[in-house]
């Protein structure tokens, strides 16, 4: 076993007896290590694998205002902490840059995640300049025809692709170190090309991570959700031998590839037993046991309302517009009352 994965696998097992002495006793012994902020649930993709963007949700945004006030009250909180700006597509919000520069200022490590629709070079130079830790670009094919079916409409691919190209000469051009990566789904759509979308990758000197499909987002909880999904991975022959040469890649120690390899087993055990590797699939944990989800112990997830939730299967467990994230965080037990409808 060499460091690297020791390192990964005592995290792993400091997490699980954090959670469970959280659970069991009340004791709040560690901070979260997840926070992710949903900036609105407007979205201006049309995607397959997702309903967001078909559902109605009328909730009151929280302002720019409160945004600065909330931020503020979590970097006192939890000191230097990284924080995940997503949506629906966060960039439809008009304020986002100035929220997010204000995030920098306060001393947080920002990733943006984005489909990339709307980032013109103009914006590009901008988000650069911000000094953002992270820019993480949807990007699930390497030709229009796969990325846009997809993504639910012609044009997305040659608009995310020249975002992607546009971030990159600005990162050269005002030599910042900011990471940018794309983020793959792994489905029947795009199986052919998992490998080709590494070495776009490494041509452009940008990282690339892959995560399973998974149930749509939107939808009630549904065990047996896969048997009549189209998106859902049947040839594993091709999925062997695509896995197998990312494994290579990564192996080969290019840095392209975020993943760890002993995620690609899990992969293909996934798509061969959903149902047994479902929970931690759906935790966006692909190295966690069954039956382990790590939602109780790390996730702070803040809505566009402002609700906060450990799972986006939960309740809501407070208001950042009414009650301080410290707070909500030390009354989060309640959460744990009853059966998870990931169990």
């Amino acid at each position: 076993m060499n460091i690297e994965r020791l390192i990964r696998k005592t995290g792993s097992l400091r997490k699980r007896l954090f959670t469970e002495t959280a659970v069991r006793t009340g004791l709040n012994i560690a901070k979260p290590s997840f926070i992710c902020a949903k900036m609105t649930m407007e979205c201006n993709s049309r995607c397959v694998h997702c309903d967001i963007w078909q559902t109605t949700y009328g909730e009151v945004e929280l302002s720019t205002v409160e945004w600065f006030r909330i931020l503020g009250e979590l970097r006192s909180w939890l000191g230097r902490f990284r924080m995940v700006f997503t949506g629906g597509e966060a960039l439809l919000r008009k304020d986002l840059p100035e929220i997010l520069s204000h995030a920098v200022r306060l001393g947080i490590d920002v990733e943006l995640l984005s489909n990339g629709i709307i980032i013109d070079s103009q914006l590009a130079a901008r988000l650069v300049a911000m000094g953002l830790e992270q820019i993480t670009v949807s990007y699930d094919g390497i030709t229009a025809e796969v990325h846009d079916r997809f993504r639910g409409a012609p044009g997305y691919h040659a608009a995310t692709t020249a975002a992607i190209r546009a971030l990159v000469l600005e990162r050269q051009a005002q030599q910042k170190s900011l990471k940018i990566l794309l983020k793959t789904v792994i489905s029947a759509n795009n199986l052919p090309q998992l490998s080709n979308i590494a070495e776009f990758a490494r041509e452009l000197g940008v990282q690339v991570r892959y995560q399973p499909i998974e149930q749509n987002y939107g939808e009630a909880f549904d065990q047996h959700w896969y048997r009549q999904s189209h998106l859902w991975v049947d040839d594993l022959p091709l999925l062997r031998q695509e896995l197998q040469t990312l494994k290579l890649m990564k192996d080969g120690g290019t840095g392209i590839i975020e993943n760890q390899t002993e995620e690609f087993d899990f992969f293909l055990n996934y798509f061969k037993k959903p149902e047994s590797l479902m929970e931690t699939v759906q935790a966006h944990d692909n190295r966690v046991r069954k039956g382990f989800c790590p939602s109780a112990f790390g996730n702070f997830v803040i809505e566009s309302s402002g609700d906060v939730r450990m799972c986006f299967r939960m309740e809501s467990i407070g208001n950042v517009a009414v009650t301080k994230p410290e707070k909500i965080w030390k009354e989060r037990k309640r959460c744990w009352r009853g059966d998870c409808g990931l169990r």
